[in-house]
């Protein structure tokens, strides 16, 4: 009987370790709530991570935002939650246990609650920017929410008076 190289050996862990994770994304993507989220981006390229742009959820909250130090910089301090879907909108619930976090920024002079840890969504190489957006557009991504951890993104979209249209980024 042969003996089974070493090196096909590690190629079969790394590929068992690729299809359980596959695996669980694709469970939780049919068995789990998904939601569109409005979201407040930016277009980091960084040649180790590659291209993907950084995605904060703007959420609805019942946190109260309670504003500290000078009012000048409007800084916020974060505040623990979990979140869950109500009335079809991503909300993080107040939750002094709670794994995710809620921060408060002040960005274009209006007040947004974005969840404290951005998503990433990794582009294709040559798509363009999603997050640069005209003439009154939204950019949006659909999240799955699994049961811990924070939302994971499946695709963008933007919204311009109407519904949200699905962007094609291959």
């Amino acid at each position: 009987m042969k003996k089974v190289p070493k090196a096909v050996l590690v190629v079969l862990l790394h590929l068992a370790i690729i299809g359980t994770l596959y695996g669980k994304y694709s469970y939780e993507r049919a068995t789990r709530p998904r939601v569109w989220v409005k979201t407040i981006g930016f277009d980091p390229d960084l040649p180790i991570r590659g291209r993907y742009v950084s995605l904060g959820l703007e959420v609805a909250t019942d946190v109260p935002a309670k504003a500290e130090g000078d009012p000048k910089y409007r800084w916020y301090p974060s505040a623990p939650v979990h979140l869950e879907i109500r009335d079809g909108k991503l909300f993080a619930a107040s939750d002094p246990d709670g794994k995710e976090f809620v921060t408060f920024r002040d960005i274009r002079e209006t007040r947004h609650t974005i969840l404290s840890e951005n998503v990433l969504y990794f582009l294709p190489e040559h798509a363009t920017d999603p997050t640069r957006r005209v003439g009154g557009e939204e950019l949006w991504v659909e999240v799955t929410l699994p049961k811990k951890g924070p939302p994971r993104p499946i695709r963008l979209g933007v919204k311009k008076d109407g519904p949200i249209e699905p962007l094609q980024l291959n």
